[in-house]
């Protein structure tokens, strides 16, 4: 199978795989549900929903013909490819016939994609396949950007409520049609519950913020997390303006790799805290708080990032009250009850020796501007008392 043709293939799913939850329209071209299969003709040409990334927004995971690319939905109608953090618009979905658009770089711009021209042929036309008539379907034209006229002419159909139902390609050494043969629906349990909660929903500037991220295996088998380092998790913050804070920035981590078994039923638990950055106080601030295992990517039959990756929003501005004091406990009313729950005890234990020599304020009891040993001795003298 020729690079072209998987590159053009990669288009095709890639204009429609992430319409479910848009505008009405698109998902009634391609209703998406992960374990969802299309079949064209053979075994190489199979293309599979393969699940879903926990982030805001959404980002969408299509496996097909031995490659994996990552989509974003918009309102409207629109389709983007991401790629290295970057974006590029795909598909509109609520362009009218006629309509044409550029298919930006991600890259260096050598791929065969780049500065492809889309164009919305026709909403109403009739195509006959192996697995069955469809009417109403939306025609797509693609041309290749100019001096790359090898790479061929594409056009491609969808099928309201299947998708893509065929393609052809017009290039170099010929004509290639391909058209659906098999189009199934298997709905797959998440094998992984990750939750991620606060302790408040608002803030106060300055105000210390409890966090707890759990990671349950949801299945019937071990799973098995794989580490490049002492890192076993991390937690970004971002706001309006981009990142304002990450658990990582700063640490140091063991350079050995590592894995941890989790059986059926059992929990990965990690309770954090930090400071609720100043924003906009007087109007009030959305933040949004990012929590995952930080697995090794793509090895074989372990668990994957995007399998563990959970979000919280939250907001920080004047809520009526002032701010925590330094010892980042007052609503735990027990000074070095970091995990508020009601005692002093080995969990809280952990999560100061992790804070120890930063300036974290939550963990800064004393109130000198850092977590020193005056902080430990205020904590062993707490330690063991009960709410």
């Amino acid at each position: 199978m020729s690079k072209r043709f998987r590159t053009f293939c990669a288009v095709a799913m890639a204009l429609i795989l992430p319409g479910v939850a848009g505008a009405e329209s698109l998902a009634d071209y391609f209703p998406m549900e992960s374990g969802m299969t299309w079949t064209y003709g053979d075994s190489f040409h199979v293309v599979q929903v393969g699940g879903m990334m926990k982030s805001l927004p959404p980002i969408y995971i299509v496996d097909y013909m031995g490659q994996k690319r990552y989509f974003i939905k918009q309102d409207g109608g629109k389709v983007l490819e991401w790629g290295d953090g970057k974006t590029r618009l795909l598909y509109d979905f609520g362009a009218k016939v006629g309509t044409s658009w550029k298919i930006e770089p991600l890259g260096d711009g050598s791929e065969i994609l780049d500065g492809t021209v889309v164009t919305v042929a026709s909403v109403s036309e009739g195509v006959s396949t192996p697995y069955g008539d469809f009417k109403g379907c939306v025609h797509l034209s693609m041309r290749p950007r100019d001096g790359l006229a090898d790479a061929g002419f594409t056009d491609m159909w969808f099928a309201p409520g299947v998708g893509l139902v065929k393609w052809s390609e017009i290039w170099i050494g010929g004509v290639r049609s391909y058209a659906l043969t098999g189009f199934s629906v298997r709905i797959e349990t998440a094998r992984l519950k990750a939750e991620l909660t606060m302790d408040r929903q608002a803030y106060s500037p300055g105000d210390s913020a409890f966090i707890r991220y759990r990671l349950t295996n949801a299945s019937r088998e071990t799973l098995k997390l794989m580490f490049r380092s002492g890192q076993r998790y991390d937690f970004i913050l971002e706001g309006a303006r981009g990142k304002v804070w990450q658990w990582s920035d700063g640490r140091f981590f063991t350079m050995a790799l590592g894995a941890q078994d989790l059986a059926p039923g059992d929990s990965v638990v990690v309770r954090e805290a930090f400071v609720a950055p100043k924003g906009d106080a007087e109007a009030g601030e959305t933040y949004v708080l990012t929590g995952f295992m930080a697995v090794m990517p793509d090895e074989p039959g372990a668990v994957a990032r995007e399998e563990t990756e959970v979000q919280v929003k939250f907001t920080v501005g004047r809520t009526g009250r002032p701010p925590d004091s330094s010892s980042g406990s007052q609503t735990a009313l027990i000074k070095g009850d970091f995990d508020r729950d009601g005692r002093v005890g080995f969990t809280d234990f952990f999560m100061f020796a992790d804070a120890f020599g930063t300036a974290n304020p939550a963990f800064d009891l004393d109130s000198d501007g850092g977590v020193g040993f005056s902080d430990f001795f205020l904590f062993v003298d707490a330690f063991g008392m009960r709410q």
